[in-house]
Order: structure tokens, then sequence, then C-alpha cells
């Protein structure tokens, strides 16, 4: 996009996206002042962690009026270059089973998302995090598919998991079935445990 990247983590308080003055009346900046003034694209990552109260402070600056307020009391003009995503594990309404930290924005904040993006898991990205061990790929990918029929709703083999095994496998020697079930078994997976090994994929895996 050839424009400045910022990144804003969970917030809790607003003056953590608008800003504030100190005792000394020194105005300082967020990553929302810089990207909003001075052009950039940010991240709003795990948005839906954030307090909604804290969030709400900040709706007139994602309005697209072209100006907005911030801490320091003025109002600032909004920079042509300026993008916002909000990126969340859940639809803003609230936690789930999978992810049960998470807060139940503001209306009038879910309001101002622009368009809604389900971003699944990206099959190529992810096959390049296997580092070349494409039997575990496999197994994780039939683990997967096997909580999704039976809507299994832990969080579980995901690429993270993906890549916490490949690099043992890259890196060690270690037992498949002890690292199978000390990256998987967890959960709703352990009382199942005996038809996950039986998964053909992960059979596979398991013989080496």
């Amino acid at each position: 996009l050839g424009v400045d990247f910022y990144l804003q983590t969970p917030v809790t308080m607003s003056h953590e996206l608008i800003g504030h003055r100190d005792a000394q009346g020194e105005f300082h900046e967020t990553p929302l002042f810089k990207a909003y003034t001075k052009g950039g694209l940010i991240l709003m990552d795990e948005s839906d962690a954030s307090l909604p109260d804290a969030l709400l402070v900040a709706n007139p600056i994602f309005d697209g009026n072209g100006f907005a307020q911030f801490g320091d009391g003025a109002m600032h003009k909004q920079h042509p270059d300026f993008m916002a995503v909000f990126n969340m594990n859940t639809d803003g309404n609230g936690a789930s089973m999978q992810y049960s930290g998470r807060n139940r924005l503001d209306g009038a904040t879910l309001a101002r998302f622009g368009v809604r993006i389900h971003w699944g898991i990206d099959a190529r990205i992810e096959a390049g995090m296997a580092l070349g061990c494409t039997s575990w790929l496999e197994a994780i990918r039939a683990v997967r598919g096997f909580m999704e029929s039976r809507q299994i709703q832990d969080v579980n083999a995901t690429p993270r998991h993906l890549k916490t095994g490949a690099l043992l496998l890259t890196q060690g020697d270690i037992p498949r079935d002890t690292l199978l079930a000390d990256i998987l078994k967890s959960g709703a997976l352990s009382d199942a445990w005996a038809e996950i090994t039986r998964l053909p994929a992960v059979a596979r895996f398991l013989r080496g």
C-alpha cells in the first residue's frame, strides 16, 4: 500500500486511543493519532478483547467525517491515507466457547465496520509453516476436519499447533505419538483420542 503501518493492541481506557496530556501539559500521541493525522494503516488487533466503553470514544474517528477530536482537545483533519482494520476472533457480539475472554462491543462501534470479512486459514501459508513436514500438516488438517464434523468448539489443530510440531520435528528426535499428544491432546479431544489416532492421516503420521 505504500503507507506507514501502526499497531494497536486491546485497550481498557480511552486515552490509549486518543492520547492524553501529562501533568506538564505534554500531549502523548498514540498509534491511532499518528495514523489519522499523518496517514497510514492501523491494525486494531484483537479489538474484541478491548473494553467496549474504551472504544466508544473513538467512534467519531472512524465515521469518515474528515475531522475528529483527540486527547489534546483539538480537532484534527483526517489524512487522506488513513485506513483502519479491526481484527477480531469473534463477530463482536460477545464471548464464544472458543474465545471466552472476548467482550460484546457496543452497537454503535460495530455499525462503523464498513466491510466484514471472514478470514479463514490460508492453505498455502499454512503449508509453508509445516517446514516440509507434510505428514504432520495432513494430520493437523485431519484433526481439524474431525473437530468440525463433531462440532467441537475447542481452539485446537490451528496453524500455531502446526508450527510448534513442525519445529519440534525438525529440531529433535521426539517420538511421534508423544509429540501428537503433547500438542493436541486437550479438552474435548482427550475424550475422543482413540478416534483421533485412527484417522488415516494421523495414523500415517504416527507410522512415520
